[in-house]
């Protein structure tokens, strides 16, 4: 089933990461306002014509929500397609998560990728995890508990895609905010044979035993010095690694050699990136200095979005 979005959002400019303070960053926790959520849907429509290979619903470029049936359960998400997008050559997918507690409109709204779809002719997609959570390593609520096989799901909705769009499917990505990244993780560790590589903010991986991806696959973690849900230098209550020990644990997973290579970003941020690792992955760590748990809402300026694609993605 799907629906089409308005254009409410398209023609909207990307907050500037100085326009909104560190503090309201971490006072948001989970989610943003209300306000900043996606357009609701407006009256049924079926997408179209227009991508090869296509199996069943064809999606034309604008904003669509989808509905997949996946063991008996409806799972729903979000799909940006980019306004250049004819379907007459393969695009890269990302698949971009929201944090415990948010959704994929509020995903959609403050992650950037939205706008990153466009410029970059990517196709972008936002799941909504069952109770509003993902079954991440150690990480979090009710998907968590209930053992959920998300993995299994976003399986399903790469394949999903893959039948509905011309997509690339040696560029297929995740992402994701807290739990979301959490759960983009575990997918980069029980799916390297579908994701090409991960990036995303404000979460550890937690259970380095656990990962076991069946190739090297890149990572790049941004964490915000100022983060109070997640903090940078870990919590041990809560099963939390620190980030910088959740970035030794990837760079042993995918057996990197030698010293990582540091720069120097905007104001107090900072890069560390292993780069002679297995299979030529990549694992970054990315420092923001003023940044708290909503990472992409940093003083440092940091555009976390657009460095994904420069650089996460690059490789």
């Amino acid at each position: 089933m799907a629906r089409r979005f308005g254009r409410r959002h398209a023609g909207r400019r990307w907050i500037t990461a100085a326009a909104v303070p560190v503090a309201a960053g971490m006072a948001l926790a989970m989610s943003v306002p209300v306000a900043a959520q996606a357009p609701a849907p407006t009256a049924a429509s079926t997408a179209k014509s227009g991508a090869a290979p296509c199996r069943t619903t064809c999606l034309t470029p604008g904003d669509h929500q989808l509905t997949l049936d996946f063991r008996g359960t409806k799972r729903t998400y979000l799909v940006h397609v980019p306004r250049d997008y004819t379907g007459a050559t393969p695009v890269p997918l990302l698949i971009d998560m929201h944090g415990w507690g948010s959704n994929p409109g509020e995903q959609r709204f403050v992650s950037g990728q939205f706008q990153q779809s466009d410029q970059r002719g990517f196709i972008a997609v936002w799941p909504q995890g069952q109770d509003n959570s993902w079954n991440g390593f150690n990480c979090c609520g009710k998907s968590m508990e209930n053992n959920v096989d998300d993995v299994g799901f976003l399986r399903a909705l790469v394949d999903t895609m893959k039948g509905q769009a011309n997509i690339a499917g040696d560029r297929v990505y995740a992402s994701g905010l807290s739990n979301g990244w959490s759960m983009a993780m575990r997918a980069a560790c029980d799916a390297a044979d579908v994701f090409r590589a991960a990036a995303g903010a404000s979460q550890m991986l937690n259970q380095p035993e656990r990962c076991r991806p069946s190739r090297p696959i890149g990572i790049t973690s941004f964490h915000g010095l100022l983060d109070l849900l997640a903090p940078y230098g870990g919590n041990p209550l809560l099963g939390f690694q620190s980030a910088r020990t959740s970035f030794a644990s990837w760079a042993t997973i995918n057996r990197c050699t030698g010293a990582p290579v540091r720069g120097q970003l905007s104001g107090l941020s900072r890069t560390e990136t292993f780069i002679h690792c297995a299979g030529k992955a990549r694992v970054g760590l990315v420092t923001v200095g003023a940044g708290g748990h909503i990472t992409y809402l940093n003083l440092d300026g940091v555009n976390i979005a657009g460095y994904i694609w420069d650089v996460a993605f690059a490789h």
